[in-house]
């Protein structure tokens, strides 16, 4: 497994855990992308990055600042 998608499966289990903890597909990111960036071992530029991928493939949508629905939680848990 490459680190990219190692990376990939963090930032999908952290989203699944909070849409999970809120029992609800609205989340808020509970802090700023250069935090998660740091609690997930990673850059912010990729945290932002595979966010912007996971919203193409139709598996989220980022609906304001630190906002987001989970619109395909299976196709995150697959990951």
């Amino acid at each position: 497994m490459s680190t990219s998608e190692d990376t990939e499966k963090r930032i999908a289990a952290y989203l699944v855990e909070l849409a999970t903890d809120h029992d609800s597909s609205s989340i808020t990111l509970p802090m700023p992308k250069k935090d998660i960036a740091s609690y997930l071992g990673t850059t912010p530029e990729t945290v932002s990055r595979k966010l912007a991928e996971f919203q193409e493939n139709g598996w989220i949508e980022q609906t304001g600042q630190r906002k987001m629905r989970i619109i395909d939680i299976e196709a995150l848990e697959m990951l």
